[in-house]
């Protein structure tokens, strides 16, 4: 089995330092090739309240059938021990993808997927190989470390497409890439400003106004004024749309 290089193990350990509070939980899954001395190894430099927890589904030569018998036991028993703390972090090692698809699809299918849980893969495997399961991280509170240049990267909505948030190195440690932090609350406010449709009428309380459109000469504009118009320029400013 591989050990993790120091650092992987950096990576990790400074993430879960960023994001730690005070009643959390932290479950290390593998795919069997990774020794497992080497996650207990960073245990002892983690405090962690709720405890650690190591799991492991060994995918190398086993069928597909008995790869689902476990990993259905091992998803149950996270899913057990996710309820008694407030917040988990859920850290999958592994740089197979059929590995990685299969937890996705026992991540969704054990309803593991609420915000209070944080999921880190930590793969050496480029973003193009990981594009199926994109769709589903964007979904998710979820980030990628892709160890190979220790970029940390999270899956937003828009597209599914990856966000590089921050960056790695021993002596400087995690370097963000702009003001988001860490596992970004990607649904309370829009990161890429979407330009969005919205469907109205006129009425007495919402009135429709032609105006005389600057750069067209001779063509108009349509503006909306009202209550209902005010609420949207209000909802465009707090969730970043247009």
């Amino acid at each position: 089995k591989q050990d993790l290089t120091s650092s992987v193990l950096g990576v990790i350990e400074a993430v879960l330092a960023s994001v730690a509070c005070s009643n959390y939980s932290v479950f290390f899954l593998t795919d069997g090739t990774t020794s497992a001395s080497t996650v207990y190894n960073l245990q002892g430099h983690l405090q962690v309240p709720r405890g650690i927890g190591v799991f492991e589904v060994a995918s190398d030569g086993q069928d597909n059938v008995t790869i689902k018998i476990q990993f259905a036991h091992v998803m149950s028993v996270i899913h057990q021990l996710r309820e008694l703390s407030s917040h988990t972090i859920i850290v999958v090692i592994s740089n197979d993808p059929a590995f990685l698809a299969a937890f996705n699809e026992w991540f969704l299918k054990t309803r593991l997927l609420v915000w209070s849980t944080r999921l880190l893969v930590v793969t050496r495997l480029p973003l193009p190989k990981l594009h199926h399961l994109q769709r589903t991280f964007s979904k998710m509170n979820a980030m990628l470390v892709i160890s190979s240049d220790n970029d940390l990267g999270n899956i937003s909505p828009r597209e599914a497409q990856a966000l590089r948030v921050a960056s790695w190195t021993p002596t400087s440690g995690i370097i963000l890439a702009s003001n988001l932090p860490l596992f970004p609350d990607k649904f309370t406010k829009f990161p890429h400003r979407p330009t969005l449709l919205a469907a109205s009428e006129g009425n007495p309380f919402n009135k429709i106004i032609a105006i005389e459109a600057s750069e067209a000469p001779g063509k108009k504009s349509i503006n909306f004024k009202g209550p209902v118009p005010n609420l949207m320029d209000y909802l465009a400013k707090a969730l970043n749309f247009s």
